[in-house]
């Protein structure tokens, strides 16, 4: 059996970071798309299948820690 596909690209910001900072962040990357020369040209250049950013909620990550919790990792 093989476990879910890890997210290989995540933003995160530091919470030292103002918050309107954050949010402006935020809505920059996830107004990404593939739609646009501009949104094509950055996101290709991170990887090519790239379509647009998602926001990630930490319970999506929850299988990762139970993982590393059962071998010990954490």
């Amino acid at each position: 059996k093989f476990s879910e596909e890890i997210p290989e690209f995540n933003i995160c910001i530091t919470r030292e970071m103002p918050e309107e900072g954050a949010k402006e962040i935020k809505s920059a990357i996830l107004a990404l798309k593939d739609t646009g020369t501009e949104g094509i040209a950055v996101l290709k250049s991170i990887d090519e299948h790239y379509t647009g950013f998602v926001e990630a909620h930490d319970d999506d990550y929850a299988w990762i820690r139970d993982i590393m919790t059962r071998l010990k990792m954490i």
